[in-house]
């Protein structure tokens, strides 16, 4: 039973398909309680849009755990868009601060899939109104400890910021709290409206991370613009690369990994990525490879490849060091970038390092002969195996069926079978 109970926490009870693309509609869930055992399941477009829909709407999430069990196609090529998960509106009067923002405040996990072909655009409510000004991403806020983890944005993802300038937009948030974003991946394009642009997070605020994250696609963007972050305070940024590109012509402050921190840190992150914006001076920043100011902030273990980013820090900055390409790809910087830790490896084929978490795929196992020779099948949607006693399971772990003849279930999905001494998994 433990070894079934494992099993299930690792499939995360992805009990249907993911839809060819999205239609536009949205669906509810229909799998799990909400708990991190039983995590809420987006097994479709329609789910996914139904999850941001929500959070749009003021369910925060709090203290509650999503997962998502498929790729997911958002139909961006048939004219489709997406607002952000959520709402930014945190603004002050007379010094008096209004915090009105829709945040998710919960546990959302990738499960390593790919949200593609997807267009993030704010949706104004009338003319003249500044609802969502800010905080353009695929998730608008995260706070009170919201996590982001484990999620991928492919090639034609877009996050477009740039109705009505549009500040603090990022690939996956724009704004975030208190909260973390981990092992995310953006392969798509970041249009920043106004200040800061990050090709993951636009602005990270005090007690926030973002770790372990990649940024291959082109960020265009304003002042304050990064591959990784637009700006950080009280925050931290570690183990992330960035090998796109970061295009703000004329700007400041614009960098491969974060334009600023102030009061955090930068630590094990290297770029590639070709950075174009204002040349710069000590008084004002501009273009500069990993970051452009420190403030009160420390940088540790963090490389450029000057010949491809085509800019250099405007002074010398301790813990960003200039390499070539070759020792970038070297087994010493691979050890300077792991340090204590094991989040890099090599890149394929002597390419530079890249993340350990990259190589990892979604939850599944692998359909096995079971003992004595006999196969589990599946034949005009019944499942046998050859004779021999078998188990059916659901995916939330309810015992469906235990016998020897041959099993119809009443819906398509996943299911787990135990024959022989073997489990595994069925996909109907």
């Amino acid at each position: 039973m433990k070894q079934l109970y494992a099993l299930f926490a690792m499939l995360g009870a992805c009990a249907m398909p993911a839809l060819a693309a999205w239609d536009g509609t949205s669906a509810a869930w229909t799998a799990g309680d909400g708990s991190e055992t039983s995590p809420y399941i987006i097994a479709n477009e329609q789910q996914f849009a139904y999850f941001a829909d929500k959070v749009t709407g003021g369910e925060s999430y709090e203290g509650k755990f999503f997962r998502l069990c498929a790729d997911l196609d958002m139909s961006a090529d048939a004219g489709k868009t997406i607002r952000p998960i959520g709402l930014y509106d945190d603004y002050s009067v007379e010094d008096v601060v209004y915090n009105e923002s829709k945040p998710f405040c919960g546990v959302f996990d990738g499960n390593y899939h790919t949200i593609d072909n997807i267009t993030v655009k704010p949706v104004f409510a009338e003319a003249g109104n500044d609802d969502n000004v800010g905080g353009v991403g695929l998730f608008a806020v995260l706070k009170n400890g919201a996590v982001v983890r484990n999620l991928k944005l492919g090639k034609k993802a877009h996050i477009d910021a740039t109705e009505r300038l549009s500040p603090s937009s990022g690939g996956i948030a724009g704004m975030v709290y208190n909260s973390t974003v981990e092992n995310c991946l953006n392969a798509g394009t970041v249009s920043g409206g106004t200040m800061t642009c990050g090709g993951i997070v636009g602005s990270l605020e005090s007690g926030s991370a973002v770790r372990g994250c990649a940024f291959t696609g082109i960020v265009n963007g304003h002042s304050f613009s990064g591959g990784i972050v637009g700006d950080a305070h009280g925050a931290e940024i570690t183990d992330c690369y960035n090998t796109g590109a970061v295009s703000a012509p004329g700007a400041p402050y614009v960098s491969g990994i974060v334009s600023w921190v102030e009061s955090g840190k930068t630590e094990r992150c290297y770029t590639t990525a070709a950075v174009t914006g204002n040349a710069g001076t000590t008084f004002l920043p501009g273009a500069t490879p990993v970051c452009s100011e420190y403030e009160k902030s420390t940088a540790a273990d963090c490389f450029y490849v000057e010949a491809l980013c085509g800019v250099k820090p405007v002074v010398e900055q301790a813990g960003v060091k200039a390499v070539t390409e070759e020792q970038l790809k070297s087994e010493e910087i691979l050890a300077a970038l792991n340090g204590s830790g094991n989040a890099w490896t090599a890149g394929a084929d002597g390419g530079f390092p890249v993340l350990a978490w990259e190589s990892r795929q979604p939850a599944s196992l692998t359909e096995t002969s079971v003992a004595g020779g006999a196969a589990v099948s599946v034949a005009g949607g019944a499942i046998s195996a050859a004779g021999e006693y078998f188990d059916v399971y659901g995916i939330t772990g309810v015992k469906l069926y235990g016998g020897n003849a041959s099993f119809s279930p009443s819906a398509k999905g996943i299911y787990i079978v135990v024959c022989g001494g073997k489990t595994l998994k069925v996909t109907l």
